[in-house]
């Protein structure tokens, strides 16, 4: 990036303007390898916690669906997930 000086023939004084100097396929690049490199991460991490959860002892897996504590579990769990997104 550059600064440019322009005259302009109605006003006394300079007037600067930006010029970039690149064609922007360097930042694109970057954005693209950085979403594509969170987003591995994030299915590894997901990978993960399924594996973690499925070899976890039974006692986890019998919880009372009607409790409140539960329920409010699984809306903070929907809540965090979409706002992550």
């Amino acid at each position: 990036m550059t600064w440019i000086v322009t005259k302009d023939g109605k006003e006394k004084g300079d007037k600067y303007e930006c010029a970039y100097n690149g064609d922007g396929k360097v930042p694109l690049l970057c954005s693209a390898c950085a979403f594509v490199g969170l987003a591995i991460a994030l299915v590894m991490e997901h990978i993960y916690m399924l594996i973690a959860v499925s070899k976890s002892p039974p006692s986890l897996h019998d919880w009372d669906h009607d409790s409140s504590s539960v329920k409010s579990l699984i809306c903070l769990a929907g809540f965090f997930y979409t706002t992550t997104w």
